[in-house]
């Protein structure tokens, strides 16, 4: 609902006065949508392609924990739906793999990552790849954030020109 093509689930905490908590109302999105596809780069560098032996053990540890019943491993999404959740370390790039040609695949680039956050493109990220992957995947949607922020400045300043009640 935010222009942000993200399964993630979170919960945001809100804390004010009892007279500033009657006005305030949290954003249900701007309307904007978008698909994962959209947030893809046009020319990746080779080091994001996976090599065939490291696919085969991923979809060997997918089946692994797919036998456990669990659902850690690869994923690929859909270009036109959602990503997975952004997650830090283990296999958290690659829960949203992207499919290049018949039979490779690629993990998704740190500028990927950023997108799927929020952040604009003009965001610089002056860090190792190691370091944008864990920074992103702890990072919040900045579009929520954002959202969210703005309604706080609407309550408080609604909030400020109301008669305090004693």
């Amino acid at each position: 609902d935010f222009g942000i093509p993200q399964k993630s689930r979170r919960v945001f905490v809100v804390g004010m006065r009892k007279d500033i908590v009657t006005v305030f109302r949290f954003p249900k999105g701007n309307g904007k949508t978008a698909r994962f596809g959209d947030i893809l780069e046009a020319n990746v560098a080779p080091k994001y392609l996976l090599s065939a032996e490291y696919r085969r053990g991923l979809e060997e540890r997918t089946a692994r924990n797919a036998g456990k019943g669990n659902g850690f491993g690869m994923a690929i999404p859909d270009l036109n739906g959602a990503a997975n959740t952004l997650t830090v370390g283990g296999s958290g790039r690659e829960r949203n793999l992207v499919r290049v040609g018949k039979e490779g695949l690629r993990r998704l680039t740190p500028r990927e990552f950023a997108r799927l956050q929020g952040f604009p493109d003009s965001f610089r990220i002056p860090v190792s790849d190691t370091q944008a992957y864990k920074q992103f995947g702890n990072s919040v949607a900045v579009p929520v954030i954002t959202a969210i922020a703005e309604n706080l400045v609407v309550a408080l300043d609604t909030a400020t020109a109301l008669p305090m009640a004693a």
